[in-house]
């Protein structure tokens, strides 16, 4: 069974890397194959040549489409080019494809030219909602309708479209139509629950770590903020534009926050070991990858209380707080309390949790059922 699969538009296999998801993205395809071992996959990429050197799989196969289509310097040229696909079909043998995939919605167009020419499904499997975000970010009007216009037509166009969270598909069906209901289906985020990780026995007690892009999104300056006084310091891994500001911030306020950069998945999820505390500010989400992985390395997680969050956070299993630096500096300040008094119950809830509705297998196995549902 050949499935092609689409990157998001403008993505290569070294974005993959560079960002470190790399590594967890192809745990992922394993998984599938050793579920269905006939299963092969072709990626299309839009990264050069040589993206091909970023995976070395027997049952994968990297296309590059700038081999076929030229690439310009010039983004609106290359999305005018993106429609046109015809030198692909002609010159990459797709005779024994069964299956589109398409990675998050921008690129869904590209995909769908190749469905309608081959006359095979696709499944357009999304990690957040690109039209929510899009006004969550105050983006200008052109981009908000865009984004509407394509969920809009990639609901109607895919065989199946997946999200990650009931709020995502709850969205959904409230701005577009009910009528999509049947199409719509939840595959969360998942976390490999078989690898053996270390959930006792924390070095950095007093170090509290947080993970994701240093945008407004993440809301890193109420953490900040909120530790001024307290005898913890603040731990990140990502990057973003607001970096500077906030090491700013943080010299002001006399506030240590150690700003670690990008790390690959695999040493991220080691990392996360370590620590007793994470934390997610975030006043939007889709179903955050991060978290779970926190919760899954034996992390107390401190979250806000925004819809994505309390989907799968409760009382029992995290500290939830308002997004205001009073509740949140009040439950920092009660920090030392709680762990001496609820962190087994915190730990192991989190734990039953990623193991009964987040874990790789299980996520698998309704996937391949999504795809011989499909194509047999």
């Amino acid at each position: 069974m050949e499935i092609l699969y689409f990157l998001t538009y403008g993505y290569s296999l070294k974005t993959w890397s560079e960002s470190g998801q790399l590594a967890r993205e192809i745990k992922h395809f394993e998984a599938l194959k050793s579920e269905n071992e006939k299963i092969k996959f072709k990626i299309f990429s839009y990264g050069e040549d040589n993206d091909f050197e970023h995976i070395e799989k027997d049952f994968i196969e990297v296309v590059s489409i700038y081999k076929y289509i030229k690439k310009s310097n010039y983004k609106i040229v290359n999305f005018i080019k993106s429609f046109f696909i015809k030198k692909i079909l002609r010159e990459v043998k797709l005779d024994k494809s069964e299956l589109v995939i398409q990675n998050q919605l921008l690129g869904s167009w590209v995909s769908y030219l190749f469905k309608k020419n081959l006359k095979i499904p696709l499944i357009i499997r999304t990690g957040y909602d690109m039209f929510e975000f899009s006004i969550n970010e105050n983006k200008n009007i052109l981009k908000k309708l865009f984004f509407k216009y394509l969920t809009k037509k990639s609901l109607d166009n895919c065989d199946l479209y997946t999200v990650t969270s009931f709020c995502d598909k709850d969205f959904l069906l409230k701005n577009f139509s009910e009528k999509y209901s049947s199409k719509i289906k939840i595959r969360s985020n998942w976390v490999d629950t078989k690898k053996n990780i270390q959930t006792k026995n924390k070095n950095l007690l007093n170090t509290i770590v947080s993970v994701g892009r240093i945008e407004n999104q993440k809301n890193y300056e109420l953490i900040i903020r909120s530790i001024k006084g307290t005898n913890y310091e603040l731990d990140i891994y990502g990057e973003g534009s607001l970096k500077n500001e906030l090491k700013k911030l943080s010299e002001e306020l006399n506030v240590t926050v150690n700003f670690l950069g990008i790390v690959n998945n695999e040493t991220l999820v080691e990392k996360l070991q370590n620590y007793k505390f994470y934390i997610s500010s975030s006043v939007y989400e889709g179903n955050p990858k991060s978290v779970l992985e926190a919760m899954s390395a034996g992390c107390i997680v401190i979250a806000s209380k925004i819809k994505n969050h309390l989907e799968f956070l409760n009382i029992n299993n995290s500290i939830l707080f308002d997004n205001n630096i009073t509740s949140l500096n009040e439950a920092i300040m009660h920090l030392d309390k709680i762990s001496q008094t609820r962190n087994d119950d915190l730990v192991n809830n989190s734990l039953e949790t990623i193991n009964n509705k987040y874990n790789l297998n299980d996520l698998v196995k309704k996937e391949i059922k999504d795809i011989n549902n499909l194509v047999m």
